[in-house]
């Protein structure tokens, strides 16, 4: 049985100081823009010691000296950024922008306007149900596969949910939440596969999947498009860095593009060109 003594000691191990807590929150916002505050205390603390188990170290004290002085310090701050900023998504999540897409923004689109098609972008994809979302209703709008139209790009600040992404594979529990004209885009996985499923072949062609910072200038490469999906991001970043993201997005779209924010999400359109046609969706002008 533990002494009292040694159960205090072997608390402290697992909490931060106030000045831990702000160099870790100071380094998340200059690689992600993110800004953690200190009422994410107990959130930090409880992935860190995750990590902090992972790497085999005695407290998290020696996790942050790891971070400051560690030659694989460095190489430990993509572990970081991944712990921290993972965000939970699902198929068709926020069910009316995706009503809103089919129904009313594709229709309204010019015809793709060359050999590719049109160009969609889910940016802060995070494990990707978006991205396969939007190609299960892109791919839906044109018909047979010999009609599609589109490329979709996916990015995330996230190694780790990028690759996850990637790879498609989901429990199969998720089908709840993909509506039943749509589930002919997933197969069910046999073998040591049983109980996932896997977006088909056919939708994965369509979607590219990238690790990038929104911050960084060169995110979503040269080409403009259609539709952004920036969804649940920005209410993560400080005023400077959302102003900043938001003005390069719109640059990113062509003039009658749409761009889809997050509900609990806001923006200044008009000083940005954009035009509010529903909730959270917005039109260049």
């Amino acid at each position: 049985m533990l002494t009292a003594t040694k159960r205090e000691a072997n608390g402290s191990r697992h909490i931060l100081g106030d000045t831990d807590v702000q160099f870790i929150a100071d380094l998340i916002h200059s690689e992600t823009g993110v800004r953690l505050n200190h009422t994410k205390k107990t959130m930090i603390q409880a992935r860190l010691i995750r990590r902090m188990q992972t790497l085999r170290l005695s407290s998290l004290d020696e996790y942050v000296s790891y971070l400051r002085h560690s030659p694989d310090g460095v190489t430990e701050r993509s572990a970081l950024v991944d712990i921290l900023t993972t965000h939970k998504t699902d198929f068709f999540r926020e069910r009316h922008h995706f009503d809103y897409l089919l129904e009313t923004a594709l229709p309204s689109l010019h015809q793709p306007r060359y050999h590719g098609g049109w160009r969609l972008w889910s940016a802060g994809c995070s494990t990707g149900e978006e991205a396969w979302t939007l190609a299960m209703v892109l791919a839906n709008y044109f018909g047979e596969e010999a009609n599609w139209r589109f490329r979709i790009l996916a990015t995330d600040i996230s190694e780790m949910v990028v690759d996850r992404a990637m790879k498609a594979v989901y429990p199969r529990s998720v089908v709840e939440t993909i509506p039943f004209e749509y589930r002919r885009f997933v197969m069910h996985g046999r073998g040591r596969q049983a109980g996932n499923i896997r977006v088909v072949p056919e939708l994965r062609k369509m979607v590219t999947f990238n690790r990038e910072s929104l911050l960084d200038p060169a995110s979503g490469g040269n080409e403009p498009f259609e539709i952004i999906f920036c969804r649940n991001v920005v209410i993560y970043f400080d005023r400077d860095a959302t102003a900043l993201l938001v003005k390069r997005l719109v640059r990113r779209l062509v003039p009658g593009g749409y761009l889809f924010i997050g509900h609990s999400e806001t923006l200044d359109s008009n000083s940005v060109g954009l035009q509010p046609v529903a909730p959270t969706v917005f039109r260049k002008t």
